[in-house]
Parts: structure tokens; C-alpha cells; sequence
């Protein structure tokens, strides 16, 4: 099984609507159970953005490149895990921190690109609100 199947199997399995769009950013949509994503793969990229690249704002990715897929398929998981896990608190630092544990924990495999993805995309949610320590935990939330 590939990361775009194994990322689609877990939105059909757990009911999520799963959008591809290059264009926009990432998004999770829990109230809706819809997440908005990259293409993990070539094949997820809307027909019509191919027949018509001219819609696109930015030009088609290499997705021949292994870490780049690796790098999509984390973020696709990340935002299945916004809709699937609760969390304590409202700081969203934490949101964060559940989402990406639950993409690492439901993943195939985790890989240094993907491990790399979680740490800076946690990063840069610290310093959003004073309070939150600068050496704040990486380690799996409860």
C-alpha cells in the first residue's frame, strides 16, 4: 500500500471527505469531518488542473521525489488527525501537538522528512502566545 492510498483508506474508513487542491493551503474541517489537502501523488491531482494547469497558482510539484511525498503524506495524515483526536485546552500549540502525534502514531511509516515536517511545523506555533515555554515538549501527548 502507498502513503496516498494508506492517507485515503483512513479518511474513507473514519468517514472524512477528502479534497486534493494544490493551490490552497491545509486544512481540517472537524465540524464537517472534511480535510483539504496537497496531492500526495500525481494520480490525487484533479483531473481538470491537468486539462487545465492554467488554473493553477503555482506550477505542478515533482512527485517522483521521495521525500516530497513523504513531506504530503504527513501533512494529509496531520490534518486527518485535526478531526479525530480531542484535545485538552485551548491553546492551539496543543491542537497541533495532537494532530501531528496522531498522523505519526496511524502512519505507515514515519521518516526523518516526516519527523522533520512535525518538529518545525510545531516550531513555529511556540512563540504565537506568551506562556508557551521555548523548550516546550516533543514527546507523545497523553
Amino acid at each position: 500500500m502507498t502513503l496516498s492510498e494508506h492517507v485515503k483508506r483512513l479518511a474513507s474508513d473514519n468517514g472524512i471527505k477528502l479534497q486534493f487542491n494544490e493551490h490552497k493551503r491545509p486544512r481540517a474541517y472537524p465540524a464537517t469531518f472534511t480535510v483539504r489537502t496537497w496531492p500526495v501523488t500525481r494520480d490525487d491531482i484533479p483531473i481538470e488542473l491537468i486539462k487545465h494547469p492554467e488554473r493553477l497558482l503555482f506550477a505542478l510539484p515533482d512527485l517522483s521525489d521521495d521525500t516530497n511525498i513523504a513531506f504530503r503524506a504527513a501533512v494529509a495524515l496531520h490534518e486527518l488527525g485535526h478531526c479525530l483526536t480531542d484535545h485538552p485546552g485551548n491553546h492551539r500549540w496543543y491542537r497541533e501537538l495532537y494532530a501531528w502525534n496522531w498522523a505519526r502514531k496511524h502512519a505507515l511509516y514515519w521518516s526523518p522528512a516526516m519527523e522533520a515536517t512535525r518538529r518545525y511545523s510545531l516550531k513555529s506555533y511556540a512563540w504565537r502566545r506568551p506562556g508557551v515555554p521555548a523548550a516546550f515538549p516533543m514527546r507523545e501527548a497523553a
